[in-house]
């Protein structure tokens, strides 16, 4: 903390320990919805940006934090970074579900173990009652075989899951942009947030 105001610094604490906590909390919601298939698109976002959310908000806030006094800067970065946080989980659901190149498990883990990613969710929420259905039969087995995520991942191409959460993906990026570039911040400082969101939407890992 060398060079930092002790006013800063004990803000900067405030403010992990904050994200912290908020990432047990969402961590929690994540696990409990495994047993829940009546999850709706708005309560999976609430759980991201408790949960990736909360931690790349901490990260950009904290940032913005040392480096200007300006309030409005530091609002915005937390949001930004809560934002492209959730754009990252987002993302990430994607690849568990279509990608077979992922480093450290296989794809369609998390289906496996139950977890309401937001393609999972968009589709209990919004497919046709026949589908719903059977995505709701096959989530309350108690123990999925590999043969039903394929089945899982077909209902979901099936109903636009993928292309829905890409877009969401895509749209939490350009709010999280929106937030910083309508301030006067400088496109140096803001670069760098662009190249993030790009990766965060590009990736296949």
């Amino acid at each position: 903390a060398k060079g930092i105001p002790p006013a800063k610094v004990l803000r900067s604490l405030q403010l992990l320990d904050g994200a912290c906590l908020r990432l047990c909390e969402g961590q929690h919601l994540d696990l409990a919805y495994q047993e829940r298939v009546d999850i709706t698109t708005s309560a999976y976002l609430e759980m991201a940006e408790a949960k990736t959310g909360a931690l790349m908000g901490c990260a950009m806030e904290l940032g913005a934090l040392v480096s200007t006094d300006d309030e409005s800067i530091i609002e915005a970065a937390g949001r930004c970074g809560r934002s492209l946080g959730v754009a990252f989980q987002v993302r990430d659901d994607i690849l568990d579900l279509w990608d077979e190149t992922q480093t450290g498990k296989s794809a369609g883990g998390d289906v496996l173990n139950k977890k309401k990613s937001l393609p999972v969710v968009y589709a209990l929420e919004k497919a046709p009652t026949r589908l719903k259905r059977e995505l709701g039969t096959l989530y309350f087995r108690r123990v999925l075989a590999p043969a039903d995520v394929d089945r899982v991942r077909a209902i979901l191409e099936e109903v636009g899951a993928r292309e829905f959460a890409q877009e969401t993906a895509r749209s939490l990026c350009q709010q999280g942009l929106a937030a910083l570039e309508k301030l006067s911040v400088s496109t140096q400082a803001v670069e760098p947030v662009r190249e993030l969101a790009r990766f965060i939407l590009e990736r296949d890992r």
